[in-house]
């Protein structure tokens, strides 16, 4: 399910809870009316943002709703294409399935060295 934004008062509470309190974010979200992910993800966000603790005064709710959001419509910063080329010759080999593929690329930097036993019930990775 898609993360709703939350409105600046409670974003604004859920920091001021989270570096002055220190409480955790069960007990934010209880005090907030929030769910822990929400104010997990507030949280992540206000850190990603790179803003630091205590906020400035200055900072006006849509300064801060600014950084802390997207605009509809806009794309994320990282919109690369795979290069499906290598993809495909990847998936190309014997006993590798795309859910093999996915689990283990991240392992690989380079280039995949996974052999998977043949005849095998559950594939995995077997390159650790």
């Amino acid at each position: 399910m898609a993360y709703g934004r939350v409105s600046m008062r409670v974003a604004r509470e859920i920091l001021r809870l989270q570096f002055e309190a220190r409480l955790s974010h069960r007990q934010i979200g209880r005090a907030c009316g929030a769910s822990c992910s929400t104010v997990s993800e507030a949280v992540g966000r206000f850190q990603a943002a790179g803003l630091s603790w205590p906020l400035p005064a200055e900072l006006p709710d849509s300064a801060l709703g600014g950084r802390l959001y997207r605009e509809r419509g806009e794309t994320a910063s990282d919109t690369r294409e795979p290069d499906w080329r290598r993809v495909h010759k990847e998936l190309a080999r014997r006993h590798v399935t795309l859910a093999l593929w996915v689990s283990c690329r991240p392992r690989h930097k380079t280039q995949s060295r996974c052999r998977v036993t043949p005849g095998r019930r559950s594939s995995r990775c077997r390159c650790s």
